[in-house]
């Protein structure tokens, strides 16, 4: 008896010191997210703008919406072709095409950018096609560094968003509302109209607010396709940082920047509360058809080409001109993988991604946790208000408040930014855990335990370790593909692998960057299989 004591009160020891130093690492991510938040809108309201510098202020503005409601507009339109091919029909290679869902969370921004620039560019894989069958004639140009083009690497980028959400709700649909709907003489466009998008109208408006924000938030795609004159609310205030990182100007970016998103993120909530939870509505679940008709077999392989042209083959050209000479690039060498192997710097920026990487997911899913805590000991709906917040302010505008604070640029300071913005994705991780749980079960360990807080300890981690583990892989992917905190900090002596490729890119280094790009591709790509290998077994057992 002396000894079941003796356990309980040290289990119990452990409980309340992870809850103490859970509770302090939380309340230090907040202060990390609001107070250099504080420092970066704050001085928008003491009236030291000009009228003149409002110009190019409002003119960013504009374009940034634009382009990020024409990209949304493109990535759903696409999403929404191929949801109805994922839900609906049986075809080869239905899983590759879901799997690209895995694209927009695990192949960083920058790797996408050099991907459309080696196979769109002006010196890239079509245009050289294009000029050795047509003797020079014929150039798709400088296409690419336009709005089209910007809006096209958007849409085809975040596209599988849509398609994997939109697919989800689709197969949970009832089939006899269609089929009443069809014995009653309506034409399948018009049982589309009347019965199937209305119930696909609150998931596909969620997938455009969530594709939007992060068109919204683009960075470097912008920094890297943007023409003379074309610029957005991210980039314009990373300029006038480097300029002058005290200017007013810059406040009043980040505050016309915050507000906007922060009107998208309230819209997001709310789509997201009338979304059905489509776990609970298996029962629904229905059989796919195989593709039927001319008309339909045609339109799935204009898809497919489409898709393949302006998605897939761009990636492949990464792993081409990594296998390619820099002096001949039509020629298969891999003397761009050894001087990349052998630089000094590769191996250091190698260190500081894994540093970056691991302390980054400890942190997070540490606050997402405490988080947990508190959500499962208040058991009230408020708290999911909270992680939707930082979805709302940018990289940029949290690091600009934290030079505005004067505070010396270190990893650890990478670090803790990082995670104040990222440990919202490791929470959507472990929440999907817990909605999971039924909930007689959550009812039954509350009152069977002799406190809520070992409750939770023995009954909802064990319960959530997949999407403790998820989250773990999710939030490393996001800190090892992140460029543009590393560049606006400019911490001394530090580089990882987004900002090397980034820095290549810009020097137009095309075969070492495509090797990094592989590498942080692999890297992450690999980090997301496990998160979903993850899932799946969780959902099996």
């Amino acid at each position: 008896m002396v000894s079941i004591n003796r356990y309980a009160a040290k289990r119990t020891l452990l409980q309340n010191a992870f809850v103490v130093g859970g509770g302090v690492l939380f309340c230090a991510v907040l202060i990390a997210f609001f107070v250099p938040l504080g420092a970066a809108v704050f001085p928008a309201f003491d009236g030291g703008a000009s009228a003149v510098a409002f110009r190019p202020l409002w003119k960013a503005a504009r374009f940034t919406v634009m382009q990020a409601f024409l990209s949304a507009a493109g990535a759903s339109g696409i999403g929404l072709c191929a949801a109805f091919f994922c839900a609906r029909r049986r075809f080869f290679g239905r899983k590759l095409l879901l799997s690209l869902s895995a694209i927009p969370l695990s192949v960083p921004p920058v790797v996408i950018a050099l991907a459309f620039i080696l196979f769109f560019g002006k010196n890239g894989l079509l245009n050289k096609l294009f000029a050795a069958l047509s003797a020079g004639q014929l150039s798709i140009g400088t296409f690419l560094y336009s709005t089209g083009g910007i809006v096209l690497v958007h849409a085809f980028y975040n596209f599988p968003i849509t398609m994997r959400t939109v697919s989800a709700a689709w197969e949970q649909l009832p089939e006899e509302t269609e089929q009443a709907a069809l014995l009653l003489g309506a034409s399948p466009l018009r049982i589309f109209s009347t019965v199937i998008f209305p119930a696909l109208k609150a998931p596909l408006c969620a997938s455009f607010v969530i594709i939007f924000l992060y068109c919204f938030f683009s960075f470097v795609i912008i920094l890297l396709l943007g023409g003379l004159g074309v610029t957005t609310l991210e980039v314009e205030l990373y300029q006038t940082i480097r300029r002058d990182i005290h200017a007013s100007t810059a406040a009043y970016i980040a505050l016309t920047e915050t507000g906007i998103a922060a009107a998208a993120v309230g819209l997001y909530a709310y789509l997201r509360n009338r979304t059905p939870d489509h776990a609970e509505n298996t029962q629904y679940a229905r059989s796919r058809l195989r593709i039927g008709g001319a008309a339909e077999h045609i339109f799935f392989a204009v898809l497919m080409c489409v898709i393949c042209f302006c998605l897939l083959f761009p990636l492949a050209s990464l792993v081409w001109y990594s296998l390619s000479s820099p002096k001949a690039p039509l020629t298969i060498s891999v003397d761009a993988w050894r001087q990349l192997l052998q630089r000094p710097h590769f191996w250091g920026a190698v260190r500081h991604t894994m540093q970056t990487g691991i302390g980054t997911a400890a942190l997070s899913v540490t606050a997402a946790l405490f988080f947990a805590y508190a959500a499962f000991q208040a058991n009230g709906k408020w708290y999911k208000s909270l992680p939707l917040i930082p979805f709302a302010v940018s990289s940029i505008v949290l690091g600009s408040g934290w030079l505005k604070l004067d505070t010396m640029p270190s990893l650890l300071l990478l670090v803790i930014v990082q995670s104040s913005l990222a440990w919202p994705f490791a929470w959507m991780q472990i929440e999907t855990g817990l909605a999971k749980i039924p909930r007689s079960v959550l009812d039954a360990a509350r009152l069977l335990s002799f406190s809520r807080t070992d409750a939770f300890f023995r009954v909802f981690l064990p319960l959530c370790k997949t999407g403790i583990i998820s989250a773990l892989c999710c939030v490393f992917a996001i800190s090892a593909g992140d460029a543009s905190l590393p560049l606006l900090l400019h911490i001394p002596n530090f580089e990882n692998l987004a900002l090397m490729l980034f820095r290549f890119a810009g020097s137009y280094r095309f075969t070492e960057s495509a090797g990094i790009a592989v590498i942080l591709g692999v890297l992450t790509g690999s980090l997301f299989y496990i998160q979903d290998t993850v899932r799946e077994r969780g959902q099996t057992h």
